[in-house]
């Protein structure tokens, strides 16, 4: 395996690794975004209340 294919490969799973890793942390900020609204709507419904 000559080296320009193996640096390829290596590349490509670094974008791979990468793309996985904003993919869960965009995931995981929607969460506590959600999470932090639904907070803030029961706070609202109470005061409301």
């Amino acid at each position: 395996m000559s080296k320009k294919y193996f640096i390829k490969i290596l590349l490509t799973f670094a974008e791979i690794e990468l793309f996985i890793y904003l993919y869960i942390v965009k995931e995981m900020t929607i969460a506590k975004t959600i999470t932090k609204s639904d907070e803030f709507s029961v706070m609202l419904i109470q005061w409301l209340s």
